[in-house]
């Protein structure tokens, strides 16, 4: 500070000045004060000016800075030769503090100078000419004399995971990757159009990415990794190479449990390896191994190749997938190109995102401790499809695994006999028929990759149907259900919870492994809907009945819409005896409520009411409909009601016990809605 300097065009010694509005990430950090055409420089200046403490601290003479005018270099329309000080007294700007009035006042002023703005006299050779003409001219003349040089910002802040500044350096020598080498890009288009990619929205991504690749650095001078073949000062940098780090993988363990002479691979053995061109002999004597090993290592290679699907976060789209397709495509035939990418959402805790640096992280291997591997496989699948945001609640995650501690059970304990169609009964067959659509709905759903409907089948609705089923049914019958049932509903639950499915794999006897085992097929001579359905759960039976076509609630919801066809339907007995219990406490209600009627009405009501007597129930889908919408009981309480209101008054009831005045007139009674009737001691 208080030395000076000299900028481009301008042939005097210039002052450096302190200013605490320049930013020293936008450009070299050094910046040209123009105090009469830019608001934070006229505030910065004046501010220094009145502050001689300040003006001491940083070494400089306060009768210097008195010296120090405005030089007027732009004529804008509408202001005069100081715009800056204009605009601020305009707008009452006296501190650097008021941030968002010197932005306001900014825009004003460049948006003016740009379009108006036409360069003053004191700007030498270019005097006269549009700011936009004058600022090209002048850029190109400093590039042409070596006096200035490109140089490239980015469009937004940089910083790493853990919020730090990210420093871009140009190093001589350096190596790019060339993505518009001829035919690479093509071959990167073909293979994503081979590719699924789900969601399907992300496909126009790496189409945009392809695009915009051109020339990108691939290695550095410092830190870890594998050091590049053309120059070993040089370190292969980690996007470039983790791309395709992991067929390496396939090969790895046998290269260390053979003790093979790594420092003498070459590209050869790589060649021989994934592409099966080369020499066996060769490249074992020179690894020291033998030529099984190599074989073994080639058969391991196709075994795990290609990569049938690969699952991360969508942000590492742009980056670690684009060019995982390119290295492939680059690298390896055909045949061992990427197959299907999926993308999951932003993963949740507490209404936050789960990050190292909010501390809100659950490793994998707390999940195996705490809960198992299998009852957070099954959580996650459950609980969100892949594209959605997925919400870790350690609530749920104890629910779901005790759920599927409780599943472990019951197909556990579940016994196996001879299936046979033969003499199954109605309910079995409808369990039989359901369960194959199911089977159907759960392969469509793991082959279109939605995760939460297939688990939402294996672990629920499977599940519920044969609790059901096992309430009802015999024990012989049942079991000749279980052998056609349970191992293929092991098989479903295979991909979802592995260790668990092995092991009820292994407890009922079955051949091999269930993950070996072939997925079950749908089979149609079962899956054929049947006339019965299968019985819901006791508790809604009554429920069911009361909202069922041909009774007053139902005509009272639907009274726009015809009513549909009915058959015959077959109901456990004991929704019968609970509808029938319902019926009869309100017949004895109403009765009770009329004991005022006459001894000839109360036989009549007796004497005709369906339901007291001992006539069968009749059945709404075989009887004639009445015009009326009302059931019988509705139509029987309308007529007590009815003949509750002709009843004559008890004089010594409560609604008559008022004493009117002498000279009061009599009041007028209007007989109470029917719901808001009073009741009297007859009622």
């Amino acid at each position: 500070m208080g030395k000076t300097c000299q900028a481009p065009f301008i042939t005097r010694p210039l002052p450096i000045l302190p200013s605490e509005h320049c930013d020293p990430d936008i450009g070299t950090g050094l910046v040209t004060s123009v105090p009469s055409d830019a608001p934070f420089d006229h505030i910065a200046l004046s501010e220094l000016k009145n502050n001689h403490a300040k003006a001491r601290t940083y070494g400089l003479d306060p009768s210097i800075l008195a010296d120090i005018n405005p030089l007027p270099i732009i004529a804008t329309k509408g202001y005069g030769e100081n715009p800056a000080a204009e605009i601020c007294n305009t707008l009452g700007i006296r501190s650097l503090k008021d941030q968002n009035a010197l932005e306001r006042a900014t825009q004003e002023i460049y948006k003016a100078g740009h379009h108006t703005g036409v360069m003053r006299s004191t700007c030498g050779p270019h005097a006269g000419l549009p700011v936009e003409k004058a600022k090209e001219a002048m850029k190109a003349e400093l590039i042409a004399t070596g006096r200035a040089a490109i140089l490239h910002e980015t469009s937004r802040k940089a910083t790493d995971r853990s919020g730090a500044r990210i420093i871009v350096a140009i190093q001589d020598n350096q190596w790019f990757l060339d993505f518009n080498a001829p035919g690479w890009k093509e071959d990167a288009h073909a293979c994503l159009t081979s590719m699924r990619i789900t969601p399907e929205k992300y496909r126009k991504e790496f189409q945009d990415v392809f695009a915009w690749l051109d020339k990108r650095p691939c290695a550095r001078l410092r830190g870890l990794g594998t050091h590049l073949p053309q120059d070993p000062r040089w370190i292969i940098e980690s996007l470039s190479d983790s791309t395709l780090y992991m067929t390496l993988y396939t090969i790895n363990g046998i290269l260390k449990e053979r003790g093979a002479r790594t420092e003498a691979i070459t590209d050869s053995f790589f060649d021989l390896i994934f592409t099966g061109e080369g020499n066996t002999l060769e490249e074992a004597q020179k690894l020291n191994i033998t030529q099984e090993d190599i074989s073994r290592m080639r058969e391991e290679f196709a075994y795990w190749y290609p990569n049938d699907l690969r699952h991360t976060f969508a942000a590492h789209l742009a980056n670690h997938l684009s060019f995982s397709i390119l290295a492939h495509t680059a690298c390896l035939p055909k045949t061992y190109w990427p197959k299907a990418y999926s993308f999951h959402g932003m993963v949740i805790s507490g209404g936050q995102k789960m990050s190292k640096s909010k501390g809100n992280v659950v490793t994998l291997l707390d999940m195996k401790r705490r809960y198992g591997a299998d009852p957070f496989r099954a959580f996650m699948c459950s609980s969100t499809s892949v594209p959605s945001t997925f919400n870790w609640s350690e609530e749920e995650m104890h629910k779901m695994k005790n759920h599927i501690w409780q599943l472990y059970t019951l197909i556990k304990d579940s016994t196996l006999g001879a299936f046979s169609t033969e003499g199954l009964s109605g309910t079995s067959r409808a369990f039989l028929s359901r369960t194959e659509r199911n089977i159907s709905r759960i392969t469509r759903a793991l082959e279109e990759m939605d995760l939460r409907t297939y688990a939402m089948h294996i672990l629920y609705e499977i599940a519920n149907d044969y609790k059901r089923l096992r309430a009802r049914t015999s024990p012989r019958e049942l079991s000749c259900i279980n052998a056609h049932l349970i191992p293929r509903w092991i098989t479903l639950i295979s991909p979802l919870c592995p260790h668990i499915a092995e092991e009820l794999w292994e407890a009922h006897k079955q051949p091999g492994l269930a993950s070996l085992a072939p997925w079950p097929e749908t089979r149609d001579d079962l899956s054929q809907r049947t006339s019965r359905s299968l019985p819901g759960p006791p508790h809604n039976a009554l429920r069911r009945h009361q909202n069922r076509p041909g009774t007053h609630r139902y005509q009272a919801r639907h009274k726009h819409h015809p009513l549909p066809r009915r058959t015959l339907e077959i109901r456990p007995l004991h929704t019968l005896r609970a509808r029938d219990a319902q019926h009869l406490r309100c017949a004895n209600h109403h009765q009770g409520r009329n004991e005022h009627s006459t001894q000839e009405t109360e036989q009549g009501r007796a004497s005709h009411h369906p339901y007291t007597d001992q006539r069968p129930l009749k059945n709404p889908a075989t009887s004639p409909r009445k015009k009326q919408g009302r059931s019988a009981l509705q139509r029987d309480c309308a007529a007590a009601h009815k003949r509750t209101r002709n009843t004559p008054q008890n004089p010594t009831s409560r609604s008559n016990t008022r004493t009117q005045g002498a000279h009061s007139p009599a009041r007028k009674t209007r007989t109470p809605h029917r719901r808001h009737e009073r009741k009297t001691p007859e009622h």
